[in-house]
């Protein structure tokens, strides 16, 4: 057997591995395209700089995240972040943002932690020095509302020092079959 590789076979090898990673980012439900700043669209699990973010709750009977309510005239979801580094890692009010979009995708109202009154961070999810394989959950409500058609950002930039890098969960409020618009995902 030769151990010798030609470069037709490398070719052929890379471009099998190429189709399997972009293959592998259609069952992840989250945008991988920006290896900075990572989108989810829903309730989903992301991982940057070592630290894993989870907004939503894992249902593990339906294989998914639970839909996080978008009705009422607040927005309350769990959150979990796992630290996968060696060096310990802040958790402040300022690393969370939330965003609001009209429904026609103008900016409509912009939230951040620690200097907004409505975007509240419980304090089970702050820490000023979280340790390597610490797990810190709680939850995070938005005092605000969603009409029909709008969508919220909700933003966790993990380490400030490398503000570059964010984590992002894409909620939105379908409209209504009544209006007569329709929501794609």
């Amino acid at each position: 057997m030769s151990l010798a590789f030609s470069r037709r076979s490398f070719l052929k090898y890379s471009a099998v591995a190429a189709v399997a990673v972009a293959g592998a980012s259609l069952f992840s439900g989250c945008d991988q395209t920006d290896t900075k700043n990572l989108y989810c669209d829903g309730a989903g699990s992301i991982t940057v700089l070592q630290i894993n973010a989870v907004l939503g709750t894992y249902d593990d009977n339906a294989k998914k995240y639970k839909d996080i309510d978008l009705t009422g005239n607040s927005i309350t979801f769990p959150f979990q972040i796992t630290v996968g580094r060696t060096n310990n890692l802040p958790i402040q009010p300022s690393n969370f943002k939330a965003i609001v979009y009209g429904k026609d995708g103008k900016q409509k109202a912009k939230y951040v932690g620690g200097t907004s009154n409505e975007l509240k961070i419980d304090a089970s999810l702050l820490d000023t020095n979280l340790a390597n394989s610490a797990i810190n959950k709680g939850t995070i409500t938005l005092n605000a509302s969603l009409a029909e058609g709008e969508k919220l950002v909700f933003t966790y930039c993990p380490d400030l020092q490398y503000a570059e890098y964010s984590m992002n969960w894409v909620l939105a409020r379908a409209a209504s079959a009544s209006s007569g618009s329709t929501t794609t995902k």
